[in-house]
């Protein structure tokens, strides 16, 4: 906006268990080295076998080096939005990210100077990073966004706020169907029918365990000693 530039970055991605441990570590290592501090949001479910791959993400983070540097927040997106009410949003998931949401702050650059840098990312997962992760990171950008618009001395304007809210929304509904049609070869499928969900769970599944026993047997604590 004129001299003035303001981003938030936000990061989203399947849950890296399909992936060998040592791939798991160097993901969130990239992560750290890159973006600094990380709060991982999972929005898995606890039915349809979704528990199970929740709690294997669980484990798996708490066993790696990165357990007391990244904050693991659950929350049952199906569950705790039902029906289409986002309360739960404010209510519960806000109160669990709003300090980091504080510390980690945005990026802002004007008057030929970067006034403020942003020193952490929130990494948003589902089962396929579609719909729901890109409800909740929709919903996360707006939030920082208000606090984007004051620190660039906007809020004292309601009607250019809420053109600012508009936009944003139209183009996050865009990008999320781009994603969707990138990914599945169909637009964003939040709220109509979708593809058979145990089929492709069990897949999924299947898959991780498989890469994960493998890469188990890889590493140096797994190995018997002569």
């Amino acid at each position: 906006l004129d001299d003035s530039l303001s981003s938030f970055i936000q990061i989203r991605g399947s849950i890296p268990l399909f992936w060998d441990v040592h791939f798991f570590y160097r993901h969130f290592s990239t992560l750290r080295r890159l973006y600094g501090k990380q709060v991982v949001i999972n929005l898995l479910g606890v039915k349809e076998g979704e528990h199970m791959l929740s709690k294997a993400f669980v484990s798996h983070l708490k066993a790696s080096e990165h357990a007391s540097a990244i904050q693991m927040i659950n929350f049952d997106y199906h569950q705790m939005v039902k029906g289409g009410k986002t309360d739960k949003l404010n209510t519960v998931l806000k109160a669990q990210i709003q300090k980091f949401l504080d510390e980690c702050g945005f990026f802002h650059f004007a008057a030929d100077n970067i006034q403020r840098c942003q020193s952490g990312t929130i990494r948003t997962n589902c089962l396929d990073c579609l719909d729901r992760t890109n409800s909740v990171q929709g919903y996360i950008g707006l939030e920082m966004l208000s606090k984007q618009l004051e620190e660039m001395g906007l809020t004292e304007k309601p009607q250019l706020v809420a053109r600012f809210v508009e936009v944003f929304r139209s183009m996050w509904s865009v990008n999320g169907d781009s994603i969707s049609k990138i990914y599945a070869g169909t637009g964003a499928l939040e709220g109509k029918a979708k593809v058979p969900k145990l089929f492709v769970l069990l897949s999924k599944c299947l898959q991780f365990f498989s890469l994960f026993l493998t890469s188990l047997k890889a590493l140096p604590c797994c190995k018997s000693h002569s």
